[in-house]
C-alpha cells in the first residue's frame, strides 16, 4: 500500500450505488449533487429519486496519527506508514411520493451486517450517534410543492501514506577529548 486516499467523487459514486441497492431505486434516479456540468432537474413529483453528496468534515480525529515501521530485507530499507482517520458527511436528499419511506429504509439498512461489511471493505465505518434525519420537508420549486426527505450520516474513513527510508549503513563516530 503506497497510499490509501479515496477521492470524494469515488466515494460519492460508491454511496450512489449503495442508495440504489438498499432502497431499490433505478440508477438514473440516483444522482450526484452539484455536478460541474449540471444534471437533470427534478420535475416529476411521481418519480422517486435521490441526490448524494459527500463533504469532508473537520474533526479532531484527523490529528491523531499512527506510525508503523517495517524493514524490507531484500531492498535493505525501511517503510514508514502513517495512518489516520478523516470524518466524512454523507448527505442524501430523497424526492418523490415515497421519499420518507425511502429515506427511512436507507437509514435502517445502514445497520445491516452486510452493509457494515461492505463499508469496511471500502475503509468506512458509520458513526451512528451523529446521524441527522430522516427529516421530511416540502420544497417549493417553480410554484409547485415537492415532497422531500433529507438525511445526514457521518463516516470515519481510514487513510494511509507510506514513505521509504534508506537504512543507515555505516557511521563514523569519533570521540575527541580536550585536555
Amino acid at each position: 500500500m503506497a497510499e490509501l486516499l479515496q477521492s470524494i467523487e469515488s466515494l460519492e459514486l460508491f454511496f450512489a450505488d449503495l442508495v440504489e441497492n438498499l432502497v431499490g431505486l433505478q440508477s438514473e434516479n440516483v444522482l450526484l449533487q452539484n455536478r460541474q456540468y449540471g444534471q437533470p432537474s427534478y420535475d416529476d413529483s411521481l418519480v422517486n429519486s435521490a441526490y448524494v453528496k459527500i463533504s469532508p468534515e473537520l474533526d479532531e480525529r484527523s490529528i491523531y496519527k499512527f506510525q508503523d515501521f517495517s524493514y524490507n530485507e531484500e531492498e535493505d530499507n525501511f517503510t514508514l506508514t502513517t495512518k489516520s482517520t478523516r470524518t466524512l458527511t454523507l448527505s442524501v436528499i430523497f424526492y418523490g411520493p415515497d421519499c420518507y419511506e425511502n429515506c427511512f429504509r436507507f437509514n435502517e439498512k445502514m445497520y445491516f451486517n452486510s452493509t457494515k461489511i461492505l463499508l469496511e471493505k471500502n475503509y468506512l465505518s458509520l458513526v451512528p450517534d451523529r446521524t441527522n434525519g430522516p427529516t421530511r420537508i416540502n420544497e417549493q420549486h417553480n410554484g409547485q410543492w415537492f415532497s422531500r426527505c433529507d438525511i445526514l450520516l457521518r463516516f470515519y474513513n481510514g487513510v494511509a501514506f507510506e514513505e521509504t527510508v534508506e537504512r543507515i549503513k555505516d557511521v563514523d563516530i569519533r570521540l575527541e577529548v580536550d585536555q
